[in-house]
């Protein structure tokens, strides 16, 4: 299904999300080839995340990512880790 969704996104940036407990990655709730809207709805369930950001301050932070680069949000026991593509 990756390989689907990294075709569909080609020439199109694309987030993955990438959940980190105690400073493992989990093998649940991680996500790629996310559009813009999909990765901030994503992520907005997490209260690590809307407990600091609303919609738009998490769509700026988004954006200001650069290319094959990532973000982390949260701290300490739960981290997560927004990349684009």
């Amino acid at each position: 299904m990756e390989g689907l969704n990294n075709y569909l996104n080609e020439g199109k940036e694309s987030f993955n999300i990438t959940i980190y407990h105690d400073g493992r990655p989990s093998p649940y709730g991680n996500e790629t080839g996310l559009d813009l809207e999909d990765a901030i709805e994503e992520l907005i369930y997490y209260d690590v995340i809307s407990d600091n950001y609303d919609e738009d301050e998490l769509e700026k932070a988004l954006k200001g990512i650069k290319k094959n680069d990532y973000r982390m949000f949260g701290s300490g026991l739960v981290e997560i880790k927004v990349s684009k593509r």
